[in-house]
């Protein structure tokens, strides 16, 4: 076949079976897009459900809330610094929040910088209309490929189908958005490649140039999966095109790499950051393991079963008329597969979460299915002379299946997520805002219960905490945590009174809210400490005062008069000979007026982030630290 000639496509032409040619269709994707919208607004509630969706009250769900707090801070700080790197001085004790450590908040960002007003209601618009328009996505995906207008129709309606099962409603309620949005990127993106590779129009360019940078931004992961085989078509394509076709090819990839490398860059440089997590990272990669991933890939219920099935027969049915859309699915998915396998052994690949690809796998079949599906209501058609029969009679058969399967009650009974914060949680923050000061951290005990909503903590109550951002956080700033009875990885039974008192004064805590019996009895026992009040939210608990003067100067003296993500500004200070040692974690890329004071590290054996120590030559009335990010 010659790749510079068209793909003959004689009953699925992209002019002559369009939605121009076709508008006949439109309205069935409108009632696709109406149907997804409404599902979407039952996620917030059964009732009043657009207000909620309005309201200032945030996604509780999963890491929701985490998203929603490093959305916050990478738009403020991309709208002023121009990245979405920033310091972070309200969780343990300073840390950078960089693309390495919650990448998926990503989207959040996105829709913070574009959604003004109040943040929490951007946050669930950007999210709600995401969501909503899936079908659409999935439909371009269609088109792109040169699948008739009523065949797109048919992958939109199976991409609607297979979002509301519980494989897929597990990412919503996870707040895995970049996932889902950057999958459905990835195929907008390829199948837009091929459509331009057919016909190479401005239009064509600009659609695949806006969903790559799309798919990289949201999840760069799920764009290694296919990178090497886009490499190998176009090594096999370019010669075969004009020159232009070619250099507008190396743009796009261009333009696609340069709009991401600000916090692509950030990703390489602050890897560092990152420590493995709790499974092992293997020299030589399990087979076994590989396979047993490889095979859980497979669905085994039903309705996704099916949607398999009907995906791998119309590979075949895509193969004459769309050949280069059909090899780019078979391959693309295969590198999911493959990626997310070898992640098991592979802490690297773990941490930049390849081990989620298997969840997006089943996307990749859906474009085939609704080939399949067009293709078998033609022939419907044709057999009784009638298209429309044939396309109703088709419709009918999907509708008797959905019917038997009791998917139409699934729909329906979608639980919502979980909005707002519960009269007890409001009880807890009530509390926390009367019995402390923002002079002090407080140390909140995190469980294997992860609840997300602790990372709204510094927003809800203005206060600095150590602990509860995340749970499931692999970062080196998350060493000095208190979890299930454990603090810094040691169990507190361990821990002598001293000890605690070191611990305390280096991370200035002045509060612990306990959440495990044994937190509670070790530091009852702890003469230092004093219980103020006990509270349930999912589990009893009880936070202590801790019985010192509270100070974020481990030497030397001084007031502190804002800390916050844009600066630390400190006022009367005085050295203790020449030093000033912070209850800070060190970093690179501070700015510090007046220039005469120099910042190095401030090193603990035991921790392994330093502490920041200052070098001035006397008092000063004013000290700021602008972190630069350098």
């Amino acid at each position: 076949m010659d790749a510079s000639r068209p793909i003959p496509t004689p009953d699925d032409g992209d002019t002559a079976t369009g939605f121009r040619a076709k508008p006949a269709w439109i309205p069935i994707l409108l009632v696709l897009l109406f149907a997804q919208s409404w599902l979407t607004l039952r996620l917030f509630g059964p009732d009043r459900c657009v207000h909620q969706l309005l309201s200032d009250r945030p996604i509780l769900s999963g890491r929701h809330p985490l998203h929603l707090y490093h959305g916050i801070l990478g738009a403020s700080h991309w709208l002023e610094r121009g990245t979405p790197t920033c310091y972070d001085p309200a969780f343990q004790a300073g840390y950078p929040k960089t693309p390495v450590f919650d990448g998926s908040s990503r989207p959040a960002e996105l829709f913070l910088l574009f959604g003004g007003g109040d943040e929490v209601a951007a946050y669930k618009l950007g999210f709600a209309l995401s969501v909503s328009l899936l079908p659409l996505a999935l439909v371009m995906v269609a088109r792109g490929f040169g699948l008739a207008a009523g065949a797109s129709c048919a992958c939109g309606f199976f991409g609607f189908v297979l979002f509301w099962t519980p494989p897929m409603r597990a990412l919503v309620d996870r707040g895995d958005l970049d996932l889902i949005i950057g999958g459905i990127a990835v195929l907008v993106h390829l199948a837009w490649l091929t459509r331009f590779s057919r016909a190479a129009s401005p239009g064509n360019w600009l659609v695949m140039t806006l969903a790559g940078t799309v798919a990289w931004y949201m999840q760069p992961i799920l764009s290694f999966a296919f990178t090497p085989m886009l490499l190998v078509w176009m090594l096999w394509i370019a010669g075969k095109q004009p020159l232009v076709w070619s250099a507008s090819f190396v743009a796009s990839g261009a333009i696609i790499v340069l709009v991401n490398l600000i916090w692509m860059w950030d990703w390489v440089r602050y890897s560092w950051i990152s420590v493995p997590g709790t499974a092992p990272n293997s020299a030589v990669i399990d087979p076994e393991k590989i396979l047993e991933v490889m095979r859980s890939t497979f669905p085994d219920d039903p309705l996704r079963g099916g949607l398999f099935g009907l995906g791998i027969l119309g590979l075949a049915a895509m193969w004459k008329p769309h050949r280069a859309g059909a090899a780019f699915l078979v391959t693309t998915w295969f590198g999911l597969i493959v990626l997310a396998s070898v992640s098991v052994d592979l802490a690297p690949l773990r941490e930049l979460g390849a081990g989620h690809l298997r969840d997006m796998a089943d996307w990749w079949f859906v474009v085939p299915a609704g080939c399949l599906v067009g293709r078998l209501a033609r022939g419907m058609g044709r057999g009784l002379n009638s298209l429309p029969t044939g396309i109703l009679a088709t419709a009918i058969g999907i509708a008797a299946v959905l019917w038997s399967l009791d998917v139409p009650r699934g729909w329906y009974n979608q639980p919502p997520l979980e909005i707002g914060i519960s009269e007890r949680r409001a009880e807890i923050l009530r509390e926390i805002e009367t019995r402390t000061t923002d002079r002090a951290r407080i140390l909140w005990e995190e469980t294997d219960d992860p609840e997300g909503w602790t990372a709204l903590l510094p927003r809800l109550t203005h206060r600095s905490y150590i602990g509860g951002l995340d749970p499931e956080a692999g970062i080196d700033h998350m060493y000095a945590r208190l979890k299930d009875g454990r603090l810094a990885g040691r169990p507190l039974s361990e821990w002598s009174d001293e000890e605690l008192r070191g611990f305390c004064k280096r991370y200035n805590v002045g509060w612990v809210i306990c959440r495990t019996p044994a937190s509670w009895e070790r530091f009852r026992q702890f003469a230092d400490c004093a219980p103020l009040v006990r509270f349930h939210d999912r589990r009893a608990g009880v936070m202590l005062e801790v019985r010192r003067t509270p100070d974020f100067f481990l030497k030397g003296s001084g007031r502190v008069v804002q800390m916050d993500r844009q600066r630390i500004a400190l006022a009367d200070i005085t050295p203790d000979k020449g030093e000033v040692v912070l209850s800070l974690h060190h970093h690179h890329g501070w700015r510090i007026s007046p220039g005469f004071v120099t910042l190095e590290k401030d090193i603990d054996i035991s921790d392994p982030i330093p502490m920041m120590r200052l070098k001035l030559p006397g008092h000063i009335s004013r000290l700021t630290l602008t972190w630069e990010h350098d």
